[in-house]
């Protein structure tokens, strides 16, 4: 319950149902947790992964009103890839708050560590999708993306 109010601080939003972020916040590793809890984790990874790529489109195509189709596609693939959303929830503090397996704990190098927490951030915002619908996601899906979308306009 403490990890799960250090992730509302985080990305300053309370949720109105604690399960979904729960949920959110298992890995694939973690052993105390039913295979239906993880496949619910996975789907909530699942949606996160479309509102972040619809919510980043709409962005670059607010800010880049020249660019073809090519240069959007471009630049919402390299915001949206696993090293730059796992680099952001990295920066956000998100991967002691994870629920993960012992194996994962005793060797954080086993997995791709920027998959795994591109997967929690994707989760996070499916499950803040969930909760608060899109303007709320949208909101925390800018603010975390802010340095990487103001680097892509940066000369």
């Amino acid at each position: 319950m403490e990890d799960q109010q250090e992730v509302e601080k985080l990305i300053k939003y309370a949720f109105r149902d604690q399960t979904l972020l729960r949920r959110a916040l298992i890995h694939a590793s973690a052993d105390a947790i039913s295979k239906e809890e993880k496949a619910l984790a996975k789907r909530l990874s699942w949606l996160g992964d479309s509102v972040i790529n619809l919510v980043v489109a709409h962005r670059l195509f607010e800010i880049l009103p020249s660019a073809t189709k090519g240069a959007l596609h471009e630049a919402r693939k390299h915001l949206t890839k696993n090293k730059t959303l796992g680099g952001t929830a990295a920066e956000m503090g998100l991967e002691p708050l994870l629920l993960k397996g012992e194996s994962l704990k005793k060797d954080p190098v086993a997995r791709d560590r920027y998959r795994m927490l591109a997967t929690a951030f994707e989760s996070l915002i499916g499950a803040v999708y969930v909760d608060g619908e899109l303007p709320m996601a949208r909101m925390i899906v800018l603010r975390a993306l802010e340095e990487e979308f103001r680097t892509l306009l940066s000369p």
